[in-house]
């Protein structure tokens, strides 16, 4: 391990998943109700794709705080199904609601 990791802790560290997780849902949400991108896109649905990133980040968490299974969020999505089909259904939903 590197010497940084010794000014941290656990609970440290999941309080500050736990809050940067809350930061990434709002501003998500505030992304897509935003009239910029309404405007651009020419949909005001696009706020509907804010559930796949809610329960892709719940799904995420749970792996993390319950199964203690997490390190390498590229090896928990490419291992994950319930994460890969969150990921296939929030860029479907997207392309279906722009085009």
């Amino acid at each position: 391990m590197r010497k940084v990791m010794d000014g941290y802790n656990l609970p440290f560290l999941d309080g500050a998943m736990m809050v940067m997780s809350a930061v990434v849902i709002v501003s998500y949400i505030n992304y897509t109700t935003s009239s910029e991108l309404i405007n651009r896109e020419n949909s005001e649905y696009l706020y509907l794709t804010s559930f796949f990133v809610i329960v892709g980040i719940l799904r995420y968490m749970k792996i993390t705080f319950v199964n203690r299974e997490s390190g390498s969020p590229t090896k928990v999505i490419l291992h994950d199904i319930f994460i890969q089909i969150i990921l296939v259904g929030w860029i479907a939903s997207f392309a279906w609601i722009i085009y």
